[in-house]
């Protein structure tokens, strides 16, 4: 297994990185295991170049597990699916988490559920959809950017230092294997802001293994409640009502967090993936054997695909895509044996609306868990049932590496500028670099130059030994 390996005290379900930090997700067990579901966010720590994660700050008040995580750099802003719901989220180092909004957004009757959410465009867009075959594209408003922007700029008092912290409290609670126990910390202050304007819930109205102690709890910020509650140990029945009735008070009617700005369900079934241009003027879904693209601005129906695959990963490749050409990559599987994954690149032509198959290539013969865009779009990773994990050059599809990371599924995958890090129901977080080395790296990109070096070189070797023969011969 490449890469540092982090043990969690839960498997983690979902993770994004941004803004220097690592944002993950997981839990599950309850009664059973102690182990409660949880939001943390983790660092490097001091040095950029480490592949140690350091827990910086937790909270369990979102009441659940993020199933998908995502962050907009412009306004330090986190979004996450939870359940049958949107959670909007900010994180500030010194004041912890505070959650803006929660809004219900799959409408399914049977089994209401969201299969993603994500940012998306240039114009603080993101886009849901789930098990109810819709897919919604949502705007942000003024007042959710005002109430961002006040989080962050309050982290600070007027004369400029920051605010004052609760007094260290001590944690001495049974922990479950790899938490939190025993330790000191010093949580940040409960947010002064008013949680009844900033939470609501509701539909806007518009129609090798490593050691599991070895990570530095130095500095952790518990912001949701007091931190003897914190330590991932079974939570009562009161207290589980008691929560979920705390969350219910922030579901109030008439939200104008966000704003629905597109809707339509053609797929008529579950939506497994969705995605929005960086130009913000393409919406394209994905779902069993059907690809469907959108025109945002005005609304309307541009094309489809339809192919016996069950496409599950649909991503805009934004630094190949201009004016009304666009490059998408999907992930999919045959639903016929022998099963086997492949990933496409797709080019579409929305003047002429249709697809066209670029390139189509093999990737495994499993199923695949998660995929992940690195920055840039220059490369890709896949994640699989296996444990292995694939990272691909995005334009040209060839394989920089694989290697098998966890020893049950991966649940997802985020790239930081030189790393890649991957999720797994086994319990473990692995960091790892992109290539298997900085000289390795070099090496590959210089090959070809290399090698054109080479043949000019015999070319230049071969012609002066046929002239040396002529002169020979006419002497």
């Amino acid at each position: 297994m490449g890469g540092k390996t982090k043990i969690f005290p839960y498997p983690v379900y979902a993770l994004s990185y941004g803004d220097g930090y690592i944002v993950a997700s997981g839990g599950g067990g309850g009664d059973d295991y102690g182990i409660s579901d949880r939001i943390e966010v983790y660092t490097f720590g001091n040095n950029p170049k480490s592949n140690d994660l350091h827990l910086k700050s937790t909270t369990t008040e979102q009441n659940g597990v993020l199933d998908s995580i995502d962050f907009l750099p412009k306004h330090k802003l986190w979004i996450g699916s939870l359940d049958d719901s949107t959670l909007l989220f900010s994180y500030n180092p010194k004041r912890g988490f505070r959650i803006l909004a929660k809004f219900k957004t799959d409408q399914s009757k049977k089994d209401p559920k969201l299969t993603a959410c994500r940012f998306g465009g240039n114009r603080d867009m993101f886009v849901t959809c789930g098990n109810d075959g819709c897919v919604r594209v949502w705007k942000l408003t003024d007042k959710l950017l005002k109430q961002i922007r006040s989080f962050h700029d309050q982290s600070h008092s007027d004369d400029g230092e920051s605010t004052p912290q609760y007094p260290p409290t001590e944690i001495s609670s049974p922990c479950p294997i790899g938490g939190i126990g025993d330790l000191t910390v010093e949580p940040s202050p409960i947010d002064p802001l008013s949680l009844e304007d900033s939470l609501s819930d509701t539909v806007p109205s518009v129609g090798n293994f490593g050691d599991p102690n070895s990570a530095d709890f130095e500095d952790i910020q518990y912001i949701d409640r007091p931190p003897a509650d914190q330590d991932g140990a079974v939570e009562g029945t009161s207290k589980a009502r008691e929560r979920k009735k705390n969350m219910n008070k922030y579901q109030t009617e008439g939200s104008d967090m966000v704003k629905l700005v597109l809707k339509h369900n053609d797929h008529k079934k579950l939506v497994n993936d969705s995605c929005i241009s960086g130009d913000s003027k393409l919406l394209v879904s994905v779902s069993a054997n059907h690809i469907i693209a959108y025109n945002m601005n005005p609304a309307r129906f541009v094309c489809e695909e339809m192919r016996d695959w069950n496409f599950k990963f649909c991503r805009f490749i934004d630094t190949r895509s201009c004016d009304g050409k666009y490059t998408l990559l999907t992930c999919e599987w045959t639903n016929k044996k022998p099963m086997r994954t492949t990933a496409s690149l797709w080019f579409i032509d929305t003047d002429h609306e249709k697809f066209i198959l670029l390139k189509h290539v093999k990737v495994g013969e499993v199923k695949c868990s998660a995929l992940a865009l690195s920055g840039g779009d220059s490369c890709f990773a896949l994640g699989f049932g296996t444990g292995l994990v694939s990272i691909y050059r995005a334009p040209s599809m060839s394989l920089i590496r694989s290697e098998t990371r966890h020893m049950f599924p991966v649940t997802d995958l985020a790239f930081t500028s030189t790393k890649l890090i991957s999720s797994g129901a086994d319990f473990y977080v692995v960091t790892g670099d992109i290539y298997k080395s900085q000289v390795l790296k070099y090496i590959t990109m210089s090959m070809p130059i290399a090698i054109f070096i080479s043949v000019a070189i015999k070319l230049c070797f071969s012609v002066k030994i046929e002239r040396f023969k002529e002169l020979i011969w006419s002497c």
